[in-house]
């Protein structure tokens, strides 16, 4: 709301350059539509295939020039949107209905669209002819259509010398991996690496599976010596040795008869004692065996080996039974059958480790072959692909090949289209009312015054007194005015002409804030001052100095903008006696100063042609003003604007201060920095800020109007 408020006082405060440029444009639109002829549109559409199959594959090089063949992929619409409003399609179309017309002129009445979620494009053409529109646009649509056979017939033929250039070095590249293959296939002597693998794991497989039974074979061998080995107490070579011992017959009659003799002294150790004669004589005779077997050993082959006679012991010799001798017998062998095992064992090994070698090699070679045999497919594919897709360009070379077709040609309109006048009345309108807008803006950023209240306190850091509505007209003078070319004038003492308006009670509020903001310091005399010129510091004056002067109080308006006075005008008095006059010719005032109200004097400026710079620097008029602070309650000096003079810097330090005028929309910002440098810098004592032409509520005339008319019917009501 604030933001249309604002836009709405802008419209306002710029009403000149806005209702010129709108009323401007508004006019123009009139003037269009007056002279405008019948306008006749022509349309006709076109159906596009999109995604089609291309029987190309992808052979299609860079060798295509043209944004428009559509062959061999998908159809992008926008782009088929600006083929058809190219210049050069255009010119072809022209060239094709014999129009003498430059392809500029032609696009620019051209309209070409895609239907929404079609694959339709509506083309249309205005003009002011009907026929001249319906045959522009089937002309357009036949030389595109045409043009879409020619890009796709030259592209097969770009594709068609392609492959046949391609051809014969494909097939040497599939004959060259070829004949590499059976390279490879000689120098590592194989057929099928696959089969080969194959047989590899099995044989290996069996290798290990032999090895593990080898093993189980000698752990059970050394499972059977060791139980032999335990039961008789003997290594492998005693068990031989008692074995052959055993087998010879003189050796097995003495031991079975000093078995049979041992047998019989065991039985008599029971019945006898051990030096019974008869225990004596068998023991003797027990000993002669022994020896008689000892030496029939020796005499045998085992004897005359000393190496295995020194294995065999007499009492060693006793006849064991055959099973006995069977076991000592396989216990012997058991050692013999155990180194054959570990040899086998040993072969096994050897073999698995050939196996192994092998198959670290196989993926090696099957890694090579898969590679050729890619380089093989790779090629083979590439030649057979080349070859049907020159069989397939033969047979498309002379055919009509568009992915393109007419579905509505174009007919020649019977009426013009829809009188367009009003809407370009409103479109006008519209666009006078933007530019009015963007006139007003623009005027308005090249102003460089402050626009509100709220600039102007980010520039001026004073207490803000109070802030003054515009003023309404003087009745009198408006109804004066009329049917004349008399300037309207302001009502400016409102507090005389309204006293119960808005702007009188703002008036009375800058009173009260005057003496409540500054009521450290006594206030009896005060300048009222501007930055620039045209801020209303007068009429300020003159309000405020009525005001004060109708609460009681002797109040002195001092006119002292001796360059451009105006408190003369205002309050309609003569001039030709005043300020200038007191301070050069040392007059009293008494027989000067005007009464214009009941406590309410005015002291004009008189029209003493002096230099105003040495009236203020002189000590009479210091003298004069502390004489009038002494005989009145309230001094009020109105002075000419800051920047134009220095009267302020020198009047400001014989009052008790200043008072700073400020207008929105006529103030701007420089000088009002200006104007605030030059008070800073002459220490001069700036009790407020009155802001002129706004109200204390925002910047925009509305609230003003409103709240004047409230004030106005409450002042009639109570009259």
């Amino acid at each position: 709301m604030e933001e249309y408020l604002k836009f709405i006082s802008l419209i306002r405060a710029r009403w000149l350059p806005f209702t010129v440029v709108t009323l401007s444009v508004v006019a123009l639109s009139i003037v269009k539509n007056l002279s405008e002829k019948p306008i006749y549109q022509s349309v006709g559409q076109l159906y596009l295939k999109t995604n089609v199959p291309s029987p190309l594959a992808g052979l299609l090089t860079a060798n295509n020039n043209s944004n428009s063949g559509m062959i061999g992929g998908s159809v992008d619409i926008p782009t088929e949107v600006l083929v058809l409003r190219s210049t050069p399609l255009a010119q072809r179309t022209l060239n094709k209905l014999k129009q003498d017309i430059s392809p500029q002129a032609f696009l620019s009445n051209l309209v070409v669209r895609n239907i929404e979620s079609t694959n339709v494009l509506e083309v249309a053409y205005t003009s002011s002819d009907p026929k001249t529109a319906a045959s522009y646009v089937n002309g357009l649509m036949d030389v595109y259509v045409q043009n879409d056979i020619d890009v796709n017939r030259a592209q097969i033929k770009s594709a068609k010398e392609f492959i046949s250039h391609q051809l014969p070095q494909t097939q040497r590249d599939m004959l060259k991996v070829e004949g590499k293959l059976v390279n490879f296939k000689e120098k590592n002597a194989t057929l099928s690496l696959s089969a080969e693998e194959k047989s590899n794991v099995m044989g290996l497989r069996a290798l290990e599976q032999e090895v593990q039974k080898t093993k189980a074979q000698i752990k059970s061998l050394d499972q059977q010596s060791k139980s032999i080995q335990n039961m008789f107490g003997v290594s492998s070579i005693d068990a031989k040795v008692t074995g052959l011992v055993q087998d010879m017959p003189a050796v097995r009659a003495a031991i079975t008869k000093l078995k049979t003799l041992q047998e019989n002294i065991k039985l008599q150790s029971v019945l006898v004692t051990p030096s019974n004669p008869k225990m004596i004589e068998l023991k003797d005779e027990e000993a002669v065996l022994k020896q008689h077997l000892e030496d029939t050993i020796k005499e045998s082959f085992v004897g005359k080996a000393k190496q295995l006679h020194q294995k065999v012991r007499p009492e060693d010799s006793i006849l064991i039974s055959p099973t006995q001798q069977k076991l000592l017998t396989n216990y012997a062998e058991y050692k013999t059958e155990r180194q054959g095992l570990e040899k086998k064992l040993q072969y096994l090994y050897q073999n698995i480790d050939v196996y192994k070698k092998k198959a670290k090699t196989l993926p090696r070679l099957a890694l090579q072959e898969g590679h050729i045999n890619r380089e093989i497919a790779v090629n083979t594919s590439a030649y057979e692909a080349l070859v049907g897709k020159y069989q397939e360009l033969e047979l498309l070379e002379n055919m009509q090949i568009s992915n393109a077709r007419i579905i509505a040609p174009a007919l020649i309109p019977e009426a013009p289209l829809q009188n367009r006048q009003q809407l370009n009345l409103v479109q006008g309108l519209l666009g006078g009312i933007l530019m009015g807008a963007a006139a007003a803006f623009i005027v308005e950023n090249l102003d460089k015054t402050v626009k509100s209240r709220q600039a102007v306190q980010e520039i001026l850091n004073y207490n803000l007194l109070g802030c003054i509505p515009p003023f309404p007209m003087d009745k009198n003078k408006k109804r004066a005015a009329k049917g004349s070319r008399a300037k309207r004038s302001l009502d400016e003492v409102v507090v005389r002409s309204r006293p119960n308006s808005l702007i009188s009670e703002a008036f009375g509020i800058v009173s009260t804030n005057l003496r409540v903001f500054n009521s450290d310091q006594k206030i009896d005399s005060i300048v009222i001052s501007s930055s620039s010129p045209k801020e209303g510091k007068t009429t300020i004056a003159a309000n405020l100095a009525l005001t004060i002067s109708n609460l009681g109080g002797k109040v002195l308006l001092i006119d002292a903008d001796l360059r451009k006075p105006a408190q003369h005008k205002i309050w309609q008095l003569p001039n030709d006696i005043g300020l200038s006059n007191v301070i050069e010719d040392k007059l009293s005032i008494e027989n000067i100063v005007h009464q214009v109200a009941p406590n309410l004097q005015v002291l004009t400026s008189g029209d003493k042609d002096t230099n105003p710079a040495n009236i203020f620097n002189s000590l009479d008029m210091s003298n004069f003003l502390e004489q009038v602070k002494e005989d009145y309650d309230f001094v009020i000096v109105d002075t000419a604007p800051i920047t134009v003079a220095a009267d302020v810097s020198i009047l400001g330090k014989l009052v008790d201060g200043i008072v700073f005028v400020v207008r929105p929309g006529v103030s701007r910002s420089n000088a009002i920095r200006i104007a605030a440098g030059v008070l800073e810098n002459a220490n001069q004592n700036v009790l407020g800020l009155v802001i002129n032409g706004t109200n204390m509520y925002g910047e925009y005339e509305y609230n003003y109007n409103y709240n004047y008319n409230y004030y106005n019917y409450y002042s009639r009501k109570k009259e």
